[in-house]
């Protein structure tokens, strides 16, 4: 070894010779400094005697400064400086990590190998699934899309039972001349309505001041209202007006393409109630 690294390594050491000294005029004891800092013993014996190697390279800039703390020095940033001019001269060791990378690649046994092959193992996989995925799905985009064709009831008719050309004209004289029924209903007071469509679909209502409902049929809407003063009719496109009074009630109401074929009123008396309660004069 030449003599100049010995008086490099001397001269480091001296500032931290320093610093101990410093330590020890002001009798501040290290297991005090440990004790208080939570900073091990032993790296704090490393920092005092300038074995910077024995200090974990990521935690010794913070246990320097933290040592620093402790001896209250006022000139602690020229300290710190040199400190960190000697961390960056000195060459980082190879961690735990990097040195088993290190052996593994270095070893030639069959265990070292094995364990390679079972590394490899799984990424050959991934990449093979990967390029499947990609393949098959270059297959679908390759393929064209072709457009489905809208079909008419009179194409399908004529293709289950083509000896008869003429049904489709006749379905659609079928589909022109049903029967439609339609009633339009706006509310003026609170009631409850129910309609029957076509003699089949059955709704109720409760509806209130103000609300409009449409009803369509194929052929026929029977309605029965509680309140027949409360609901103005408009039937087919035309109004009819309010159908009932007040306090009546439309127990029967149908409506087909023509116009209202059937309508039945009741006027619903309100029972008084007898005063079971005996009186004493």
């Amino acid at each position: 070894m030449s003599e100049e690294p010995i008086e490099k390594l001397e001269e480091n050491r001296s500032i931290f010779e320093e610093l101990k000294q410093i330590r020890l005029k002001k009798k501040i004891d290290l297991h005090t400094i440990s004790e208080k800092s939570k900073i091990s013993l032993k790296y704090l014996e490393a920092i005092e005697s300038g074995n910077l190697a024995d200090i974990p390279e990521v935690y010794d800039k913070l246990f320097f400064q933290t040592y620093l703390s402790y001896l209250k020095i006022r000139n602690s940033e020229h300290y710190l400086a040199e400190y960190r001019k000697l961390r960056k001269s000195e060459t980082p060791e190879l961690t735990t990590t990097i040195q088993k990378i290190k052996s593994i690649k270095t070893d030639g046994s069959k265990l070292a190998k094995i364990k390679q092959l079972y590394l490899i193992i799984p990424l050959i996989i991934v990449v093979l699934f990967i390029i499947i995925l990609a393949l098959n799905s270059e297959k679908v985009t390759g393929n064209k899309l072709v457009p489905v064709k809208e079909i008419s009831i009179q194409e399908v008719i004529k293709e289950l039972d083509p000896r008869e050309p003429d049904r489709a004209k006749e379905v659609d004289r079928e589909i022109s001349d049903r029967p439609t029924v339609s009633v339009r209903l706006a509310t003026l007071d609170l009631t409850w309505l129910r309609c029957v469509k076509d003699r089949r679909d059955t709704t109720e209502y409760l509806l209130k001041k103000g609300d409009e409902v449409s009803f369509q049929a194929d052929s026929l809407l029977s309605f029965l209202v509680g309140n027949a003063g409360g609901v103005r009719f408009n039937v087919n496109g035309t109004d009819a007006g309010i159908l009932g009074k007040a306090g009546e009630v439309i127990t029967s109401l149908r409506i087909n393409k023509t116009g209202i074929a059937d309508l039945r009123l009741k006027t619903i008396q309100k029972k008084e109630q007898p005063n079971d309660s005996l009186r004493v004069d």
